[in-house]
Parts: structure tokens; C-alpha cells; sequence
């Protein structure tokens, strides 16, 4: 039997970002467990928000970008940072990676470790993202998680040309590179192509990574979402999880369904808890943090 989740916490503010926002997150991209709370990304804000679903009614945005996005849907879409993931980097602090799917989707951002919120800085993936695109036509980097070997991230090839791949980079390089706030030197190590089947004829892509129940396992969560470019956003499927064995070079499908689109992953060992963030893709449905037992 698959497992299916409940819901911990919707994703409410105690007040909308600005006139004409809801008071909820409805874009959330990238999950993580970081300093006893959930940090969530989202792929439509210039924030990102975090949440204690044990302590808070609300959960709390910390801008990270200035300026105001459009209200209009498709103007937003075309200004929008494009938040897709977050990882967390020791001694570093807290990263949130953009997509790369367009040009101006190439700076991510850095939250100091030691300092907070008063330490945060944009990192520039523009050098990176330009060398990994000789590899993939349409690049679309959707996860990113910290092994014990290497950095990870997911390549989501949601197009017709699309191509699924986890991109395997020098933990070492990316870690020096990183306290410059850019990539400039190779820091790719392989590429693992995936092959992750479908629903209903749509192909399953992948939309996060977390490390898994030991050191040498990445989950991936990935969903089925009928569109044909990496841009437009399509009816979702359902969505899986997968088991990456960094051993075995080998992925396999766990006992997980869900028809929501899965977007950010973070596990728990100790629980055997996985904690996921949805995204809708709809202004009028906000975002929830949902919880199931692996």
C-alpha cells in the first residue's frame, strides 16, 4: 500500500506581503529543516518564510530581494526570481538556489550562519548555470542537497526537450566558491541521468532532493505535470518519491502517492518522518506542510 500524508500546518500569514497578495504562501518550491524550524522557499516572492507548525498560527517572511513583483500573474511570472530549492551548507549558513530557467533566474541567497537574518547575500549562479546548459537545452535546476560525498542538484526536464538528471558537483569547490558569492571553476564531477516513468502518459520529472535514511541515500521527490516547456505550468498528475543510492548509482520508487504537486522534501531520521511542501499553481490555494511516515 502507498502511503499518503496528513497535513501539519497550512502555510497562512498573519497578513498578506502586499496590497492585493493573500495572506498565504501559494508558490511553495523548497523545503528544509534549519535552526528547529521549517524554512520554505517560494518560487513567486522575493521572501522566504519560515514556521515552527508545533509553536506558529502564521508563518514568518524574511525578504530577501527589494522591489515589488507585479500582481498580475503573467507579468509576476516574468519577474520573478524563481526560487526553486534550499540546502543547507555548515559553517555557512542557509542557501536558496534559483531555477535557471531563464536568464534573470540566476541569483540565489545566502543567509550567514552565525548572523541571521542581518547576514544575507546574493550569490551569483549565472557562470555555473551557463556551464551546465551545454549539457541540458532547457536547464531547470528544481533540488540541491549536501551528501557526504558530493553536491547534488536536480535537473527537472518538464519539456518536450527535456531531460531528467541528478548533476553531481565538487562538494569541496562548491563550499570555497560559495564563500565568494559566485561560481567561476569546473565543479562538475558526473551527471546521472534518470529515467523516473509516468502518470496517465506524462512523464514523472523530479522537484527536490533531501538526504535520506542514511548517509548514502537522496530522496527525490518528482511529479507529473502536463506541460511542454519548462515555463508554462500544466494540470499535475500526482507525485512520487524516489530512492537514490549514491553507492549503487541506482534509483528506485518508494511506497509514496500523492495527486498533489509535491515541491520541497526534507526528512527526518530519528521520526522517519518525511515533511513535503505543495504547490498548487493557483493564487486562490495556499501551500501546505505535510507530513508522512517512511
Amino acid at each position: 500500500m502507498k502511503k499518503r500524508s496528513k497535513v501539519v500546518s497550512v502555510l497562512n500569514l498573519e497578513a498578506p506581503l502586499s496590497n492585493g497578495r493573500p495572506a498565504y504562501v501559494c508558490a511553495a518550491s523548497g523545503l528544509v529543516h534549519f535552526k528547529n524550524r521549517f524554512w520554505i522557499a517560494s518560487d513567486d516572492e522575493l521572501h522566504l518564510f519560515h514556521i515552527d507548525p508545533v509553536k506558529d498560527t502564521y508563518a514568518t517572511p524574511v525578504r530577501v530581494f527589494k522591489g515589488d513583483l507585479p500582481l498580475d500573474l503573467q507579468k509576476r511570472k516574468k519577474k520573478k526570481k524563481d526560487f526553486e530549492s534550499l540546502m543547507v551548507v555548515a559553517g555557512q549558513g542557509l542557501l536558496a538556489l534559483p531555477s535557471g530557467s531563464k536568464s534573470h533566474r540566476t541569483q540565489g541567497i545566502l543567509f550567514d550562519d552565525k548572523s541571521g537574518k542581518s547576514g544575507c547575500y546574493q550569490v551569483d549562479f549565472s557562470s555555473l548555470y551557463e556551464t551546465l546548459s551545454n549539457y541540458f537545452e532547457r536547464l531547470n535546476i528544481e533540488g540541491a542537497v549536501v551528501s557526504s560525498r558530493s553536491v547534488y542538484l536536480a535537473q527537472r526536464g518538464n519539456s518536450d526537450e527535456g531531460v531528467n538528471a541528478l548533476i553531481e558537483l565538487d562538494s569541496d569547490a562548491f563550499f570555497q566558491q560559495l564563500k565568494k558569492r559566485e561560481f567561476k571553476k569546473a565543479l562538475l564531477k558526473s551527471i546521472h541521468f534518470l529515467k523516473l516513468g509516468e502518470i496517465g502518459g506524462v512523464p514523472l520529472t523530479p522537484t527536490d532532493l533531501c538526504l535520506g535514511r542514511s548517509p548514502t541515500e537522496i530522496l527525490l521527490s518528482a511529479t507529473a505535470e502536463n506541460t511542454k516547456d519548462n515555463y508554462t505550468d500544466g494540470a499535475c498528475l500526482g507525485s512520487r518519491l524516489f530512492s537514490y543510492s549514491e553507492e549503487l548509482g541506482r534509483v528506485q520508487q518508494l511506497k509514496f502517492a500523492e495527486s498533489v504537486k509535491v515541491e520541497g522534501i526534507s526528512y527526518d531520521q530519528k521520526s522517519r518522518t518525511l515533511t513535503y511542501v505543495n504547490d498548487e499553481d493557483d493564487v486562490n490555494v495556499p501551500s501546505e506542510l505535510r507530513a508522512v511516515k517512511l
